[in-house]
């Protein structure tokens, strides 16, 4: 346990947003940076000599953890537990705090730690490639470019938005209206085969795999809601053309807004193509999230957030070493204070592509989640093995649900 707790306090030195906390002076909150990573790895012995340890008592202890909300003023915004499950077995868990995190610095995290903690298993000196920038450098000059990005780009989104309308998600039919701020988690996974011939259609049309598993969702939404105008909101990992913030931990991640039109006299081709274009240009006019404030009616209840599998941290994925053999494995745990009625994230990792959805139980009932996931998996078949059928084509078909426009 010691080459780990080196290891995360390494990790914490190297990041300056893991050693982050808030103050407060005059009344007004500042971030501020503690100099020293002191190590926050505690360690839970739960392993009975009795009894054996059940994966719902070990889930129950870390969703207790998972819980737990340091004072935001006096504690920095990372901890890690390690709990000793049963013998052989240690269940290490990190907590970060999304205002100094995002999904890309996860994958971040769990690389940079495993490299870390190989290095000291085998006695060597800790090693990374250098960071150039930090998370406090990107917020200072993401403050002072705002007035440039008004001048240049401004005017592109007025005009692109112009007339689109925000669109939420309905609850059931029978069901109860959002009340519980809780969530439930379910996972889809697209199956090996599927994976590997959407990464081959990709490679051949050179698009980006997400992308073209992109235009599978915006064509089941459209047939979902009965809506042709998507507004989709694209959670992007905010690091395109600067390779410096590649390694760099932080809430750097962004929405870039594409508006789709889907016409299903189109082909699935087609409607790639447009959102190609669509991508091209809302990275040409990257908004850095102050699209809301210029257009509030863009904010919808859809979204479409990917995680690449070299920054993905979760699936099914393992990680070996000669010594000690590591698994990286998702878990169920309850989403408290959950403010979305339906919140996609898509995944790729070793083990294919997937998409984890997470869902308040009371506005989306079971059913309807696993329906989604059937008619994604046939979209995203269908552009692999027929691109040039019309959207309109009639075996992807099922009762759409209402839609509720706010616009």
């Amino acid at each position: 346990m010691e080459s780990l707790r080196r290891s995360i306090e390494a990790l914490a030195s190297r990041h300056e947003a893991l050693r982050t906390r808030f103050i407060v002076i005059d009344e007004s909150p500042y971030q501020c940076i503690d100099t020293t990573a002191e190590s926050r790895l505690r360690i839970i012995d739960i392993c009975d000599p009795h009894s054996r340890t059940t994966d719902s008592q070990l889930n129950s202890l870390i969703q207790e953890f998972i819980d737990e909300k340091p004072p935001l003023l006096s504690s920095p915004l990372f901890d890690a537990r390690i709990f000793r499950a049963r013998d052989g077995e240690h269940v290490l868990v990190v907590v970060i705090d999304h205002m100094v995190s995002d999904g890309a610095s996860n994958g971040i995290l769990v690389r940079e730690l495993w490299t870390l903690y190989e290095q000291a298993i085998h006695g060597q000196p800790f090693s990374l490639p250098p960071l150039t920038v930090q998370f406090p450098d990107y917020c200072v000059w993401h403050r002072h470019a705002e007035d440039a990005w008004m001048r240049e780009h401004s005017s592109y989104w007025l005009t692109h938005l112009s007339g689109a309308s925000r669109l939420a998600i309905p609850s059931d039919c029978g069901m109860r209206a959002a009340s519980s701020g809780t969530g439930l988690t379910m996972h889809i996974p697209l199956g090996i085969e599927l994976s590997r011939r959407l990464e081959s259609v990709a490679n051949q049309q050179q698009t980006p795999l997400a992308l073209l598993v992109l235009a599978a969702y915006v064509f089941v939404l459209s047939r979902w809601f009965r809506r042709q105008d998507i507004l989709m909101p694209v959670l992007s990992h905010g690091r395109h053309g600067h390779p410096e913030l590649r390694n760099v931990v932080g809430f750097i991640s962004q929405t870039l807004h594409l508006r789709i039109l889907v016409d299903h006299a189109q082909t699935f081709r087609d409607l790639l193509s447009q959102i190609q274009t669509e991508f091209g240009m809302a990275v040409q006019h990257q908004d850095f999230d102050r699209v809301p404030d210029l257009i509030p009616e863009c904010q919808t209840e859809l979204n479409f957030h990917w995680r690449p599998k070299h920054w993905s941290g979760g699936g099914n994925s393992r990680l070996r070493s000669p010594m000690i053999p590591i698994k990286l494995r998702p878990f169920m745990i309850r989403l408290t204070d959950w403010p979305w009625k339906f919140w996609p994230v898509f995944y790729h990792t070793p083990a294919g592509i997937g998409v984890t959805i997470n869902y308040k139980p009371d506005c989306l009932a079971e059913r309807t989640i696993r329906q989604f996931g059937e008619k994604l998996r046939w979209a995203a078949d269908t552009i692999v093995d027929r691109p040039f059928e019309r959207l309109d084509c009639k075996s992807g078909a099922w009762r759409p649900m209402n839609v509720v426009s706010d616009g």
